[in-house]
């Protein structure tokens, strides 16, 4: 586990617990698991981001891989928990590049005080100050299970009609580009 020490003061922060990236790389047939980090400020802003991968402003690709069981907590009296599982911002460079492909992102959590936002336990792929969202694209990859899904987190968004644009599949439609589906039951007796 990461952890900044209570008496940072004004700024405590974490990112990117099992695997941080600022460049390009593919990870393939990998499990990133179990990594958890903490953020604490008594007096001040607590951001902590990607319990499992952050992908800062680089160009990253997950084929055939877990990411799963991950955590992030942030206390303080404000500040942002982005990521549990994956977080994929702008710093600095230009926007980040993500492709999931045949990828599993589950049972990831945030955990917050009051005064601090959680957003995408699972993923969370937008900017925390504008709210700008980049773009995912998603091949037979699920993103399931991740607390909080409220819909402020990136899970929620990825599947709004709104964003269907954002994400670009490869060889089906992900998940966003259908819009809400009814629910399928199965058929009755004749």
């Amino acid at each position: 586990m990461a952890s900044v020490p209570a008496v940072s003061a004004f700024l405590a922060e974490t990112d990117g617990k099992g695997i941080q990236v600022r460049g390009n790389a593919d990870v393939r047939r990998s499990r990133i698991t179990n990594n958890s980090l903490t953020s604490t400020s008594e007096s001040g802003l607590a951001l902590a981001s990607g319990g499992g991968l952050a992908n800062i402003g680089g160009r990253l690709t997950l084929e055939h891989t877990v990411v799963a069981a991950n955590n992030a907590g942030a206390t303080g009296v404000a500040g942002f928990n982005l990521g549990g599982g994956i977080v994929n911002v702008l710093f600095g460079a230009g926007p980040p590049e993500l492709t999931l492909a045949d990828t599993v992102i589950t049972a990831n959590r945030l955990a917050a005080s009051d005064g601090v936002v959680s957003q995408g336990g699972g993923l969370s792929t937008a900017d925390p100050f504008t709210g700008v969202s980049f773009p995912v694209a998603m091949t037979r990859t699920a993103l399931e299970g991740n607390k909080p899904t409220s819909a402020s987190a990136a899970e929620s968004r990825m599947r709004a009609p709104a964003v269907a644009s954002r994400c670009r599949p490869r060889s089906r439609p992900c998940p966003a580009s259908r819009g809400p589906q009814p629910a399928r039951t199965p058929p009755g007796p004749p």
